[in-house]
């Protein structure tokens, strides 16, 4: 979207440099937390009745891979290429999630609470182990949406909250 804007309003020089600078703000979150590196992930969210699974076309997957985290092969396998960045996974399937660390997102406190202690939340053995980094509110919309504004903010929160949910995974 930066490329093409910044193609488009005559912008191209400027479009690149922001770019490079989003991507220098990510690879210094990544070296800031070298305990990020080799972690294996999984990007979920309980939505209502569908149970998403982001996969690594996804954006925000792209971009917890470049803070060095990995998306395992049971997130992967998983697929049903349904979607070109999701997948959703029925609840008999949540125990196959076998990452180290959870990244969620909620709307609000008490749906998250909700998830983190339901039944088929727990099924998701990092959720069990309490090694989720979690994504509420203001938070979630921005990282919901990662873009050249929201990023900035979102990202020492995000970095934060992944290094919690990797001393709990590691702990």
């Amino acid at each position: 979207v930066i490329t093409i804007t910044g193609k488009a309003l005559g912008l191209p020089t400027e479009a690149d440099a922001l770019l490079q600078s989003l991507d220098a703000r990510v690879a210094d979150a990544a070296a800031a937390h070298p305990e990020f590196a080799g972690t294996t992930i999984a990007y979920v969210d309980d939505d209502v009745d569908t149970f998403y699974l982001y996969l690594p076309a996804d954006a925000r997957v792209e971009i917890l891979e470049d803070l060095g985290f990995v998306t395992p092969p049971s997130v992967t396998s998983l697929d049903t290429g349904e979607g070109t960045f999701y997948t959703t996974v029925s609840y008999e399937n949540l125990d196959k999630i076998d990452a180290q660390v959870v990244l969620t997102q909620a709307e609000d406190q008490a749906t998250l609470d909700e998830f983190l202690t339901s039944d088929r939340g727990k099924l998701i053995p990092a959720v069990a182990k309490s090694a989720v980094a979690a994504m509420v509110g203001a938070q979630n919309a921005s990282a919901v949406s990662p873009t050249a504004l929201t990023l900035p903010w979102i990202l020492p929160t995000l970095t934060d909250k992944l290094a919690a949910a990797v001393a709990t995974a590691k702990g």
